[in-house]
């Protein structure tokens, strides 16, 4: 997967400026738990020339504060955003980033003090070592409307939830470094997955259900709903079945058993 991040992004960045040395990239979506910003290290180490890496989370901005502080400590509160692929507490890739960066033993000496306590803490010199290619921001939900609002406005481009969170953070992240190469974001996923918030963060209105919200979004900006989802409107719905968190075992054997 490395691999081919290192030649998507050779492709683009040429195709932007004939010099690779003009940029930072930043590659975001559900940092760490998503393959994408971990294979981007590995590109990285392969030789693409990304100076710094921008971790963007929402909310749960756990990794955020690990990767200023060194400690993470997923005894917290655990918030449903708009953003929900970030909703996370425990970021499974970043067990292997501790891996490549620190080695076996240090690794599994803190997965176990995460799997007993919730939390660990690196040392100084181990998080000088992890910032020399990672810094992480967050975004919070007026932060993350505002941005679809401001990018679909003054650019005329329309963004997913996701992308949003990684657009101010790179704003952010901009800013107080004041970067003079150029950044790169990586977009998420199609707005249309989150029709119903990115419209509502547009207009401030709220759209009568999800599948009206992909019409309403469409009519709004002009941009084609994809094939799939236009191709829902219209279907039965099949299932409508809501189940409590406390039921889940019960309602799987029924299942299993049907």
């Amino acid at each position: 997967f490395a691999k081919y991040k290192f030649i998507d992004s050779c492709i683009l960045i040429r195709k932007i400026s004939p010099s690779l040395n003009n940029f930072q990239v930043i590659f975001l979506g559900n940092p760490f738990d998503d393959f994408n910003f971990f294979a981007a290290f590995i590109a990285k180490l392969m030789g693409l020339p990304i100076e710094k890496l921008v971790c963007a989370s929402n909310v749960n901005n756990v990794l955020t504060d690990f990767l200023r502080t060194g400690v993470y400590d997923r005894n917290r509160t655990f918030h449903a955003t708009i953003s929900p692929s970030m909703d996370i507490l425990i970021s499974s890739n970043l067990e292997r980033l501790l891996y490549v960066t620190l080695g076996a033993e240090k690794t599994a000496k803190y997965m176990s003090e995460l799997s007993k306590y919730g939390k660990y803490a690196l040392t100084a010199e181990e998080l000088t070592l992890i910032s020399k290619n990672f810094v992480g921001y967050y975004t919070n939900e007026k932060e993350t409307k505002k941005t679809i609002s401001d990018v679909y406005k003054n650019k005329n481009c329309l963004i997913d939830t996701h992308t949003a969170v990684a657009v101010n953070s790179a704003n952010c992240y901009a800013n107080d470094c004041k970067a003079e190469r150029k950044i790169l974001v990586v977009s998420t996923a199609s707005p249309y997955k989150f029709a119903r918030d990115v419209f509502k963060s547009i207009t401030d209105k709220e759209p009568e259900n999800d599948i009206s919200a992909l019409k309403e979004l469409a009519c709004l900006t002009g941009v084609d709903i994809p094939a799939p989802l236009a191709a829902l409107q219209g279907k039965k719905v099949i299932h409508d079945k809501t189940i409590d968190k406390s039921d889940m075992a019960e309602a799987t054997l029924e299942f299993a058993r049907i």
